[in-house]
């Protein structure tokens, strides 16, 4: 490096001279000195990043659920990544230098100061496919009737706990062909469906509610039916589902049960999936293309929105909409969920703490957030 006597000397002339321009020389090196020690720097990294990692992560999570269920009513293979780890690096720096211009006479535009700071984000995002051990237990069991309950108590629908996990409750079918791949022939779920909808009615009138009881040390599940009941609630309970209060012990099982239990068969995750994946509107050249299966009752062919009807409805179009809470590209088309559809909403969080209910068992490494400073 060369150094200019003449330079050299304007500066210590303009350093000696001018006081206040040498306190702003002064000032702007100490400022990016201060920004180069990383100041307050961590905390409002966590601020932001934070916020802009998980609205990330939900819009990404959510796309992929949607994905999925576009995937399984076209009969093609699912799968689902998790974020296994997120590793964000800030790397923060800082400049300072003087400039001189030794053919000026006057000191300060002949004497510059400057001063810079860099930030730069690295972030590190793992993935993990859902294979093994790990898909078994979260997917492929069935859900279990403790698991119906803990749902209850979060504040969700009884009706939609019970359409969405149930196969079948005393005897009562619910689309059981509806947890695989579409079936050729319309299944039966009205029955179902209405006796759903009463337990809903009730539930809101405070009639009934799902909940546990101890017995001889062990917690089991239950439907408890107010002591004050109407008879009409009453008499509706036991001509629907042929139950009668004030305790009635929810059960695996096929059958119809008995006026004490409830016999339910539950779904696994993946039967879920299957199930809700007929609320997927297929487009109509898709449909007399053969790339769905073509579901007919009594020789018409059968509308899957009826069974999937206040749970979920995913819309299809060429072209992009405008307002959808979750939207992907699959096969040149756009499947959507409007962002004014809350019931669709709701059963993505639903499906959402499902999940995370359903991975107790699972050894999975949590979703880390770290960012380190340097």
């Amino acid at each position: 490096m060369k150094y200019c006597p003449r330079a050299l000397s304007k500066l210590a002339e303009a350093m000696h001279c001018r006081p206040a321009w040498a306190g702003r020389v002064c000032g702007l090196i100490a400022a990016a000195l201060l920004l180069a020690g990383c100041s307050g720097v961590g905390p409002r990294a966590i601020s932001v990043e934070h916020a802009a990692y998980t609205d990330v992560l939900v819009q990404t999570a959510d796309e992929q659920l949607l994905r999925n269920l576009v995937r399984l009513r076209y009969r093609d293979r699912p799968l689902f990544l998790e974020v296994s780890s997120i590793t964000s690096q800030i790397v923060v720096g800082a400049s300072a230098g003087l400039s001189g211009n030794p053919l000026s006479d006057d000191v300060e535009e002949s004497v510059g100061a400057e001063a810079g700071v860099s930030y730069e984000e690295q972030p590190v995002i793992t993935y993990q496919p859902l294979t093994g051990s790990e898909f078994m237990t979260r997917y492929m069991l069935p859900v279990r009737l403790d698991t119906l309950v803990q749902l209850s108590q979060s504040g969700w629908s009884i009706e939609r706990i019970l359409r969405i996990c149930a196969q079948s409750m005393n005897g009562l079918p619910n689309a059981p062909t509806a947890a695989g791949p579409t079936p050729e022939r319309a299944p039966q779920f009205r029955e179902f469906a209405a006796a759903a909808g009463l337990l809903r009615r009730l539930q809101v009138e405070g009639v009934v509610q799902l909940g546990f009881a101890a017995d001889n040390g062990l917690t089991e599940p239950l439907l408890h039916v107010a002591d004050d009941a109407s008879a009409e609630a009453a008499r509706e309970l036991s001509d629907t589902l042929m139950i009668a209060g004030p305790y009635v012990r929810l059960t695996r099982g096929l059958g119809a049960g008995s006026p004490d239990r409830l016999a339910l068969q539950t779904r696994s995750l993946n039967g879920m999936l299957h199930y809700l994946s007929h609320g997927v509107e297929i487009p109509a050249q898709h449909a007399q293309a053969g790339l769905v299966t073509r579901t007919t009752d009594r020789g018409s062919r059968f509308d899957w929105s009826g069974v999937t009807e206040g749970l979920l409805r995913v819309r299809s179009s060429v072209s992009r909409p405008d307002a959808a809470a979750v939207q992907v590209n699959y096969r040149d088309h756009w499947y959507w969920i409007a962002d004014d559809d809350l019931d669709s909403k709701s059963t993505f969080s639903f499906l959402t703490q499902l999940l995370a209910l359903q991975s107790e068992a699972s050894d999975a490494p949590e979703p880390m957030l770290t960012i380190p400073l340097r």
